[in-house]
Parts: structure tokens; C-alpha cells; sequence
């Protein structure tokens, strides 16, 4: 049996655990002192971080790798500070493998990019800022549907069937919040969807009732900040 731990550090940070090795996404805040004795496994695995915004890239991650150990994956358009480490700076279509690690390299409906990445029998996307920004009130019907479409274009560049999708449900967008991760869920079919970006007030209801039932297989999983998940399969 393969076991992947995830621990949901905060807003958009994810820490994934496969056993051998560690994937680090978008660190911001650690409330929860998740990664106070620093990184699993000594350091072996990989921190990626999507893009820019300072709710997405917090310098300090560059303070926890070990050098010969932890690989960086950035998006290009971040200016990181010095490291010992190895740092790879990436943009949408570029693929990546390093050891035991693929990364396929996405784009975003913001700024930046998305990630799917492959280690030890898993596959995890996590989106960014990859979203259906479905502001309805700030936008006329042609730029909702324009946006909505430039979304659902990148859906359909991303091989679909991953274990595990990270991806945007934004209460700011109110009842539409959960619409982008719908459309993830239908076309993609992960085998679970966790919901981020929630701007600390997540709301089981609204993301539980968007994706069940859902046709596409995929179980939503709603983790609030600091928790555990243990996800098992053959």
C-alpha cells in the first residue's frame, strides 16, 4: 500500500509526505509551526512555489532547504534570494525531472503558474492561482465568459486521473466560489479535490455541496488550516 500524508499549513501551503521524500507548495504563513523542525526526510524533496504574490511566496522557504538535498521549482517571474540549493526556475510547458520527481509545469488564469507533480506512485496538481475568477459583480457577461473560457482552456491542457488536486475556492467570489473547482472536478476527475485560497474562513458546506454528488468519481476532501490527511492506495 502507498501512503501520502498532507498537512495543510496555510492558505494555499501544502506539505505532502509520500514516505521517501517531501513536496512543499506555496509556503506563506505557518500558524500551526507545521514546519518548525524543518523539513521531512532530512531535507530530500522539493519545495515549488507557483508565483509571486506574497500569499504565495514567502522568502523564508528559502531558509529551510538543505543544500545537495532540496530542489526549488519556481515560476519565473519570482526574484528569489540566494541559495546553496538547487533552484529551478520554470514556466508554463516546461517538464521537469529531477531524481525521483516529475513536474509538469502549467499556466494560470492570474499570475504565474500550476504544477503536476509525480513522486513515488502519486500525482498531485496543485493550481496556483489557476481559477474560474468568476467576479460577477465586477464584470459584464462577455469578460465572465471570456475569463471562464481562458480557464477552461488550461483545464483541457492537463492530463487528467491525478490522486490528489489543490485548488482554489475563494469566498470573495461568494456563491461562485466553488464553481472553478466544479469544472476541475468534471473535467479532470482527481481522485480527491482539497479545497485553498479560502482566505481563513473555510466553508464545508458550500465546497461539500458544489462537488457532491459529483458524476466525476472525485471525493472532496475539506481540510481546514493545520490538519492532517493520511490518503492510502494499492
Amino acid at each position: 500500500m502507498n501512503h501520502l500524508e498532507i498537512k495543510y499549513i496555510g492558505h494555499s501551503g501544502f506539505l505532502c509526505d509520500t514516505g521517501e521524500r517531501f513536496l512543499l507548495f506555496d509556503l506563506f504563513r505557518d500558524q500551526h509551526n507545521i514546519l518548525d523542525g524543518g523539513l521531512p526526510h532530512d531535507g530530500y524533496g522539493m519545495v515549488l512555489i507557483s508565483h509571486a504574490h506574497s500569499d504565495h511566496f514567502n522568502p523564508r522557504a528559502f531558509e529551510l532547504g538543505v543544500p545537495g538535498r532540496t530542489v526549488y521549482v519556481m515560476d519565473s517571474g519570482i526574484v528569489a534570494p540566494e541559495s546553496a540549493c538547487e533552484v529551478k526556475s520554470v514556466s508554463p510547458g516546461d517538464v521537469l525531472d529531477i531524481g525521483r520527481i516529475s513536474v509538469k509545469v502549467f499556466g494560470s488564469t492570474d499570475e504565474g503558474s500550476s504544477f503536476l507533480v509525480e513522486s513515488d506512485g502519486w500525482s498531485v496538481f496543485h493550481a496556483g492561482d489557476l481559477n474560474d475568477w468568476y467576479w460577477e459583480e465586477e464584470s459584464t457577461p462577455d469578460e465572465l465568459k471570456r475569463d471562464e473560457d481562458l480557464y477552461l482552456q488550461e483545464l483541457g491542457r492537463i492530463p487528467g486521473g491525478m490522486d490528489v488536486a489543490f485548488v482554489p475556492v475563494d469566498l470573495r467570489l461568494g456563491r461562485h466560489a466553488a464553481r472553478g473547482a466544479q469544472h476541475f472536478a468534471r473535467m479532470l476527475r482527481p481522485g480527491y479535490i482539497i479545497p485553498m485560497h479560502m482566505n481563513g474562513r473555510p466553508d464545508p458546506d458550500l465546497f461539500e455541496k458544489a462537488l457532491n454528488p459529483t458524476s466525476s468519481g472525485t471525493h472532496p476532501l475539506m481540510m481546514a488550516e493545520g490538519d492532517k490527511a493520511d490518503l492510502i492506495k494499492p
